[in-house]
């Protein structure tokens, strides 16, 4: 292994921002609960109120209906405390939609009761789902807790399919300007492992070619970027290299794919293709395309990019200390690793499929697609004619751990996307364990049965004729979608007759 470990992935990144915004979250609770609880009439109930309640509190607007769920339980009879909720919600025009008495399965806790904490057993707690403003909620509940001491109190939103609890995700490809948010944290610059580290000349190439990318904009032409002759000569060290280990270790989708780039003139050892050129050819064979990025995005931006069959790919080289290994994504690493598996139907449909389930995910579905991407796009195996052999980029891109992985030392597991999506990758060194799917074919059956069962409100499919995604949550959302199914298999079927009518006359 490389001295230079592995620092930058996907995965890491996804686990990081969930954190970070769980960690964001908490500060903004306890500052909201803080500026709320600055009333002094809502003080005290504000104190006991749980964290989602805060928020919705906190982000109502005066006069503006809320659909809220209120769990309550109170010290005192259950009774009297239902008939008091009962008065006090009608006369401050709380609309209650539903309402039940429901057993509590942990009875016994500690309460604080008058400043005093209290060893109780609550044996019922009441569910009310309904509809009020802030004002209401606030004044029904501290008339509430003048009377009764209430031991607890739970605010939810009650609509399952609140928009504001969504993340925000692109609509069409252009929206993918908007997707362009890099992970500095191993760069030449500063870290001292790096390849780079010091090189001045090099760090000033990263940036020059770093800021063209992020002047990019969709619709607009591809930057035609002149590699220099050491930029060309690490491309052709590293192009032969993996070249020699094609037909003992990669799969034969690639080969037949690399083949045919090389036939095209798009793929040759001594000089680095044209960015355009590839994006012609991956957009002719599955409808891919090519778009410059600054570096590694976050594992939001990258999975969305995918939902429109985009690739985010950088545009600059590694250093040419370190040519057989690159701790981060690298033009060649996308150009060698990625652009001719993406030339495959099955795992450009693969792709998209990840990236279709990573809009309006949550932070911790979004770990889990990373890392199903990690071990499948990145470092995936297959079975061909009884032999291992590579699908993932990063290990088609990387000679030393194409090798290891297709060896008898690591452990190898079939691929089961549930298993997969919550594996641990290894950070600094070769994998311990890879997935291996019996096809590629069989990796996306599996993938679809697994987005059969994702929890999401809605459901995204992608309109190619538009170039962008439609949003269902209802059955009638279905309607435009079915139309044009409809349609294309009125066509399809107009062909299979017409084909059907020559065979009869021969």
């Amino acid at each position: 292994m490389s001295k230079f470990g592995r620092r930058d992935n996907l995965v890491h990144q996804a686990s990081f921002d969930r954190l970070q915004n769980a960690t964001i979250k908490q500060e903004n609770v306890k500052k909201h609960r803080k500026e709320i609880a600055e009333s002094p009439e809502y003080a005290r109930i504000l104190k006991e109120l749980n964290d989602e309640g805060i928020e919705l509190i906190w982000s109502s607007g005066i006069n503006v209906p809320m659909r809220i769920a209120v769990v309550l339980a109170a010290e005192e009879d259950s009774a009297e405390f239902l008939s008091s909720i009962l008065v006090e919600y009608e006369m401050n025009g709380i609309r209650l939609k539903h309402l039940e008495i429901r057993p509590v399965q942990e009875r016994n806790g500690s309460y604080i009761v008058a400043g005093i904490k209290k060893n109780l057993e609550v044996k019922f707690e009441i569910f009310a789902d309904c509809e009020c403003t802030k004002d209401a909620f606030l004044n029904t509940t501290k008339c509430l807790a003048d009377r009764y001491h209430i031991l607890r109190l739970n605010v939810y939103n009650s609509t399952d399919e609140s928009i504001e609890k969504i993340p925000w995700f692109p609509k069409h490809i252009s929206d993918l300007d908007k997707c362009y948010h890099c992970v500095v944290k191993y760069e030449p610059t500063s870290d001292p492992r790096h390849p780079g580290y010091g090189d001045k000349t090099y760090i000033q190439r990263r940036e020059q070619l770093n800021d063209i990318a992020k002047e990019y904009k969709h619709g607009e032409k591809l930057p035609e970027i002149e590699y220099s002759s050491e930029e060309h000569k690490t491309w052709e060290l590293v192009f032969n290299k993996l070249k020699s280990l094609h037909s003992s270790y990669t799969c034969v989708e690639y080969q037949q794919n690399f083949r045919q780039m090389e036939l095209e003139g798009l793929l040759e050892p001594t000089r680095i293709p044209k960015l355009s050129l590839i994006n012609k050819y991956l957009q002719r064979k599955t409808g891919f395309t090519l778009r410059p990025c600054a570096g590694l995005l976050s594992a939001r931006d990258f999975l969305a990019s995918l939902a429109f069959r985009v690739f985010q790919t950088t545009i600059y080289v590694r250093h040419y200390g370190s040519p057989h290994h690159s701790p981060e994504p690298d033009l060649i690493h996308e150009f060698i690793g990625h652009c001719p598996m993406f030339a495959d139907p099955l795992i450009a449909q693969f792709s998209q499929q990840i990236g279709l389930l990573s809009l309006g995910a949550t932070d911790e579905q979004i770990e889990q697609l990373a890392t199903m991407y990690w071990f499948t796009i990145e470092f995936g195996l297959c079975r061909q004619n009884g032999q291992l052999k590579a699908i993932g980029a990063g290990l088609l891109s990387s000679y030393g751990e194409l090798m290891h992985a297709c060896s008898d030392k690591p452990q190898h597991e079939a691929f089961d996307p549930q298993r997969t999506a919550l594996q641990k990758y290894e950070d600094f060194d070769y994998q311990p364990l890879y997935f291996v799917a019996d096809s590629i074919f069989d990796a996306v059956t599996k993938l679809r049965v697994f987005a059969q069962n994702f929890q999401r409100p809605f459901v995204v499919t992608y309109d190619p004729y538009t170039e962008s995604v439609e949003v269902m949550r209802e059955m009638q959302d279905l309607k435009d979608g079915l139309n044009r199914f409809k349609g294309e298999l009125s066509s399809f079927t107009e062909a299979v007759e017409a084909l059907s009518k020559n065979i009869a006359k021969k």
